[in-house]
């Protein structure tokens, strides 16, 4: 099988999943690419991920501190692009352009209009462009969908997310509105808005939403992006999704996904269902997984 040539580019903390990734594939057999370059601002960041790549490759990948330049010297077919929201058009264009496949990591674009410029110019070129999501592959996501398939919680009616905790430290780019285009909600909001469409198999027609931002500075850095954000979604066959987030609330932490459906529900664990004079059937996580 001919193998795929890739590079890396962005070399910060998400791509360190990235590289443990390639590395999975790699011993476990599954050889069909070689990682060629790896590309970050900081050329520290990149030899660190190109040492780790050569660790389970062999060949050190080469390093580049500038895309142009990546692009410009190596013969590829893909890029992985691991970078800040507000550059993530920017690289994928460029790679684009030089007809080459990308995967980018969440969320596809900092603005709509960025996000439909990317899509028209990958079906412009007929190149794959794909968004690294994970949490759908998870067996307890996959679980939760299986489960809804098959009618165990009858039919979904009500979906609660929480993520409610206190982060008093400045998260570095992603206090930037410029740079990160929105709070979490934006960020990792995206796992939840894509588990919400995969498991009931609906789209969102409706969304009502607040945000606010508590604490505008964090340790003398300025906030620009929310730190709250609480919303109602409406999916299709008057299914709805409650959001909380926030990093705005010292004591009790809480992260909680638990969906509803006309004879039980579904969470952490397991299932919960409505028997006959109120008794409840669970059935645990485990077992639901490996069902």
């Amino acid at each position: 099988m001919e193998k795929i040539n890739l590079a890396l580019v962005g070399c910060g903390g998400i791509a360190d999943s990235h590289v443990e990734g390639f590395k999975n594939l790699s011993v476990r057999g599954l050889k069909v690419f070689n990682i060629k370059a790896v590309c970050d601002v900081l050329k520290e960041n990149a030899e660190k991920k190109a040492e780790r790549i050569q660790y389970f490759q062999g060949l050190k990948p080469k390093i580049y501190t500038d895309i142009q330049t990546m692009l410009k010297n190596e013969s590829l077919d893909a890029v992985d692009i691991c970078l800040p929201h507000n550059l993530h058009h920017v690289a994928t264009l460029e790679c684009l352009e030089r007809g080459l496949h990308v995967i980018i990591e969440k969320p596809l674009g900092i603005t709509m209009r960025a996000a439909k410029i990317m899509i028209d110019e990958a079906s412009k070129r007929n190149k794959i462009l794909a968004v690294a999501e994970n949490y759908r592959r998870a067996p307890n996501e996959r679980a939760f969908w299986w489960a809804i398939r098959e009618g165990l919680i009858g039919e979904p009616r009500i979906i609660l997310w929480a993520g409610i905790s206190w982060g008093p430290k400045p998260w570095g780019w992603r206090e930037d509105k410029i740079a990160a285009g929105g709070s979490w909600v934006f960020d990792g909001g995206v796992h939840w808005a894509d588990l919400d469409r995969y498991q009931l198999g609906k789209e969102a027609i409706e969304v009502f939403a607040m945000s606010h931002t508590f604490d505008p500075i964090k340790e003398g850095v300025k906030v620009t992006v929310d730190d709250m954000t609480m919303a109602i979604i409406r999916y299709e066959g008057n299914i709805f999704s409650q959001w909380t987030w926030t990093r705005a609330a010292p004591g009790k932490r809480i992260y909680t996904h638990i969906i509803y459906g006309s004879k039980g529900s579904l969470s952490d664990e397991g299932a919960q269902l409505e028997k006959d004079e109120g008794k409840i059937e669970i059935q645990p996580l485990s077992v639901l997984i490996n069902s």
